[in-house]
């Protein structure tokens, strides 16, 4: 067990400048870099550009670690902890990013009352980060229809479009392009894959796997749509 002591980065930063003010030494920023499992660039401006490499880099406002030094004089600063513990899955639900949360209407037609702003415990406007923000980005781009949103033209999708029209073999082809062509337009997604689509009456099936910039994380849903205008949409990995 280590013991190491915390800075916020600022706009700007160098790991060498880090290391020369808080460590007195510019030559011990590889030993940050080692600390902190960095990769080049080390330190980016924004959640999304940290998003390409996301275990093994920061962006300004981040924590990063230093090695305790005689210079360390807040004992309330320092931490023990290991690296290899590192709660990652708390970083990547701060990078992707917070927003209200919006409860989807399942059973409802694709038209502006498909979502409600909901209160939490404390009958405070509640939020939602991490997976669930990214999935719920994702419903909200697909329930939108593309140029409905004022001042931003492309936003959404021309899904809803095909809902009524005769289901053959040309407008599946097409519903699956435009789910993952919508989906993609997220930048926190990866790649985005209709696995498969099935008819079950009146109801048409979409099961959708969309890999997140993240190694280890990957959403799984399915969109079912009736004649009628109704929708159905559910995570299978909930």
């Amino acid at each position: 067990m280590s013991i190491y002591c915390k800075h916020v980065i600022s706009q700007g930063e160098t790991l060498q400048e880090i290391a020369h003010y808080e460590l007195g030494d510019m030559s011990k920023w590889t030993d940050i870099r080692d600390i902190n499992d960095l990769e080049y660039p080390y330190i980016v401006e924004t959640p999304e550009e940290k998003l390409k490499n996301i275990n093994h880099l920061l962006c300004v406002g981040d924590f990063i670690y230093l090695p305790k030094t005689q210079k360390v004089q807040n004992e309330e600063d320092l931490e023990d902890f290991s690296i290899d513990d590192y709660d990652k899955k708390e970083i990547y639900d701060l990078v992707v990013g917070r927003d209200i949360y919006i409860r989807p209407d399942l059973d409802c037609l694709l038209d502006d009352s498909a979502g409600i702003i909901v209160a939490d415990n404390h009958k405070d406007i509640k939020l939602t980060n991490g997976v669930y923000n990214v999935f719920q980005s994702i419903i909200l781009r697909i329930m939108t229809k593309q140029g409905s949103l004022y001042l931003h033209p492309n936003y959404g999708s021309t899904f809803t479009d095909f809902i009524g029209k005769p289901i053959n073999n040309t407008n599946k082809i097409l519903m699956e392009n435009e789910l993952e062509r919508t989906i993609t337009t997220d930048r926190r997604v990866r790649s985005a894959n209709v696995t498969s689509n099935s008819l079950h009456g009146d109801t048409l099936i979409f099961d959708i796997e969309v890999k997140l910039e993240h190694e280890n994380v990957l959403l799984s849903f399915y969109i079912s749509v009736m004649n009628n205008g109704y929708v159905q949409i559910g995570l299978y990995n909930d």
